[in-house]
């Protein structure tokens, strides 16, 4: 029987697939000596094979012994430029160029515009609120100054008559001095003629006792004390009077021993005899009133 002599596979791959084209893959019988070559399309060249056999020449011759696998490689090649091409193309790029800088500065322009419109806007709209906040300001500032007028025109107004009271004051003092100094030229001229009166009776052995004062309304009473001995004959007269006074004696036990009082302002007059020797109390009271108290003191 005749022996069957075996097949094997040659397998070829393009790579990069569309770059060209191959010759010899397919079956072969075992030993088989098989010529592959590789071509390559336009713009690509031929590099190398690799795989199961490796070989930089396009084409070579391989004996099949078993199935194999191999890989023509190819890569692209760069076309020469001209010159024409090479100015065209940097033309093309300054005319983009320039398109592209053109737009950037129209853009920047139409930007700055509406950046200068949109910040004269906002200007004006600061400058208005500016302007309103200053008005503000002045009118509360005038508010102020009114205020502050006002209030100095009432302190005016109140100093004014506050000077106006002083002298009203003022007048009243110097006619309150005026009272005071003819009452002390009163007095002075009581004492005076106390003092004239005394003399005269006092050759006569009669103790002589004078007083010009006032009741106030502050004031209920009066008191004044003369020392005087046993046995005298005492006489006591209140006169000169507004308004209605009254006349109260008191020993020197502090005891009520003679009274006048006489309605109206009629004179008071009051007589007793000393019992001791002592100092007694003359009181004058009732209503607020001028008056002159004498007292007279016999042996």
């Amino acid at each position: 029987m005749t022996g069957i002599t075996p097949k094997y596979e040659l397998k070829i791959i393009i790579d990069p697939p569309t770059s060209g084209k191959v010759d010899g893959a397919g079956k072969y019988a075992e030993g088989k000596e098989v010529h592959v070559n590789a071509t390559a399309f336009e713009d690509w060249e031929f590099v190398k094979w690799s795989g199961d056999r490796s070989d930089p020449k396009p084409t070579f011759s391989i004996v099949l012994d078993r199935n194999l696998t191999i890989t023509a490689h190819f890569k692209k090649v760069a076309k020469p430029i001209d010159r024409l091409t090479i100015l065209s193309g940097v033309i093309l790029l300054l005319s983009i160029f320039t398109t592209v800088c053109l737009y950037i500065i129209i853009d920047r322009i139409n930007k700055t515009e509406q950046k200068t419109g949109s910040t004269i806007v906002s200007e004006s709209k600061s400058l208005d609120q500016k302007i309103e906040l200053l008005t503000k300001e002045q009118n509360k500032m005038k508010e102020k100054l009114d205020g502050s007028m006002s209030g100095l025109n009432q302190k005016i107004e109140s100093l004014t008559k506050e000077q106006s009271s002083t002298k009203e004051k003022l007048r009243a003092l110097t006619s309150a001095q005026i009272s005071v100094n003819n009452k002390l030229d009163d007095i002075t001229s009581d004492r005076e003629n106390t003092n004239k009166i005394r003399n005269s009776l006092a050759s006569s052995n009669v103790q002589y006792e004078l007083w010009s004062d006032e009741l106030t309304t502050t004031q209920t009473s009066k008191s004044y004390t003369v020392h005087i001995g046993a046995g005298k004959n005492v006489q006591a007269y209140l006169s000169g009077m507004t308004a209605d006074g009254d006349l109260h004696i008191l020993n020197p036990n502090n005891s009520l021993i003679a009274s006048s009082g006489r309605a109206t302002s009629r004179p008071d007059a009051v007589d007793f005899t000393t019992s001791s020797a002592g100092t007694y109390t003359f009181k004058v009271y009732n209503q607020p009133t001028k008056y002159k108290l004498e007292v007279y003191v016999r042996n």
